[in-house]
C-alpha cells in the first residue's frame, strides 16, 4: 500500500522496538514541542511479535483522543497524518483485529457528530477516492459497514453509505463477473460471459476516448512484454469497451484501440443504466478467468503484468 506521508520509520519502530514504547512523535513534531499531537499507545514489552504489536497499537491507537471534544479533530493536518499512519498499520495486523478496531473507532466517533463526520470523510478521502495513493475498497468497506451499524444516521447519510456498499459489492475477486452484451468494431454481437469462456484469461477494460489516463493505460498494455506474450500464446484476450459510446460516437474511437484487441460498445445501455459495473473512474480494468470469475478488480496495468508473470 502506498501512502502520501513519511510513516515507514514510525511503523518500523512500533513493530520492532524492544522497549515497547512509542512517543507518537514524527520528525516534524520534534522541531515544535508545542505542536498538538495525539499520543500513541505504549506497547507492552511482553509483546515482541510484530503482528501482536501491530494488533495492540491498532486496538488502542485512538485511546488518547477525547471523542467528546473537537479541538483535535478540527486540526485537519494532524488528523490526516494520524489517520494515514493508522491505516498504514493495517497490513501488519490480523484482519479480524483491523475490522474490530474500525468498528470500535466509528462507535466512539458516533458519540460526537462532528468527530464522526471527520473520520467518515477521512476514510472516504483516503480509501474510496480512486485517485488516492491509499485507495483500498476492501478497507473502506469495513468503514462503511461500521458506519451503517451506527444509530442515529440521517436518512440521506444512510442512503449514501448504502449506495457505496452496493457499488463495492459488485464484481469483486472471486465473484461471477457481471454479464453484458456488446457489439465489436466489425458489427459482431457478443457477450462477456461467452467471450470469457473462450480463453484462460480476459482483460476487460472500460475506457473513454477523451480520457488521457485511458490512453496512457492503453499504451502501457500495448507495450507490456508479459501481456504481449500472453496474447501471442492465446492465454489472454483483451476486450476494450467504450463505456459511454453509442453507435455514432463509437465511430470516433476507431483508431484508439490497438489491432488484436476486441474493441466494442454496449448497444442497449444496460451497462450504465443497470450499473452492472461501478465505473466511478476510467479506465476501469478487470481480469476475468475462463469460469467468468473476477481475478483482479480495478487493476492497474502493472497489476495485470505482475499477475501474468507470477501465475
Amino acid at each position: 500500500m502506498k501512502t502520501v506521508f513519511p510513516v515507514a520509520m514510525a511503523i518500523v519502530a512500533i513493530l520492532t522496538s524492544c522497549s515497547g514504547s512509542s512517543t507518537g512523535k514524527s520528525p516534524s513534531t520534534d522541531n515544535s514541542l508545542s505542536a498538538p499531537t495525539i499520543q500513541l499507545p505504549t506497547v507492552p514489552s511482553t509483546l515482541t511479535n510484530p503482528v501482536d504489536r501491530a494488533n495492540y497499537v491498532i486496538t488502542h491507537y485512538w485511546d488518547a483522543l477525547d471523542f467528546a471534544d473537537t479541538t483535535m479533530t478540527r486540526n485537519a493536518q494532524l488528523m490526516e497524518q494520524k489517520f494515514a499512519d493508522y491505516v498504514d498499520l493495517f497490513p501488519h495486523a490480523n484482519a479480524d483485529t483491523v475490522s474490530a478496531a474500525i468498528t470500535n473507532l466509528m462507535n466512539k466517533a458516533a458519540t460526537n457528530e462532528p468527530n464522526f463526520r471527520t473520520f467518515a470523510e477521512m476514510a472516504e478521502k483516503y480509501l474510496y477516492n480512486v485517485d488516492s495513493p491509499m485507495y483500498d475498497e476492501s478497507l473502506y468497506l469495513s468503514f462503511v459497514n461500521a458506519m451503517l451499524a451506527v444509530n442515529g444516521l440521517t436518512d440521506l447519510t444512510k442512503l449514501r453509505y448504502e449506495h457505496q456498499l452496493a457499488a463495492m459489492s459488485k464484481n469483486n475477486p472471486g465473484d461471477k463477473a457481471g454479464n453484458f452484451k456488446f457489439i465489436d468494431r466489425a458489427g459482431t454481437h457478443g457477450s462477456l460471459s461467452k467471450l470469457a469462456q473462450m480463453q484462460p484469461l480476459l482483460l476487460l477494460m472500460f475506457y473513454d476516448p477523451t480520457c488521457d489516463l485511458c490512453s496512457t493505460a492503453i499504451d502501457y498494455i500495448e507495450a507490456s512484454q508479459s501481456i504481449s506474450d500472453a496474447l501471442n500464446k492465446k492465454r489472454l484476450k483483451i476486450l476494450a469497451v467504450c463505456a459511454e459510446c453509442n453507435s455514432e460516437t463509437f465511430t470516433s474511437t476507431k483508431h484508439m484501440i490497438p489491432d488484436g484487441w476486441i474493441d466494442a460498445y454496449c448497444p442497449d445501455e444496460t451497462l450504465l443504466d443497470d450499473e452492472v459495473y461501478s465505473l466511478r473512474s476510467l479506465p476501469a480494468i478487470y481480469l476475468i478467468d475462463a469460469n467468468g470469475k473476477v481475478v483482479l478488480k480495478n487493476a492497474d496495468p502493472l497489476d495485470i503484468s505482475d499477475y501474468l508473470n507470477n501465475n
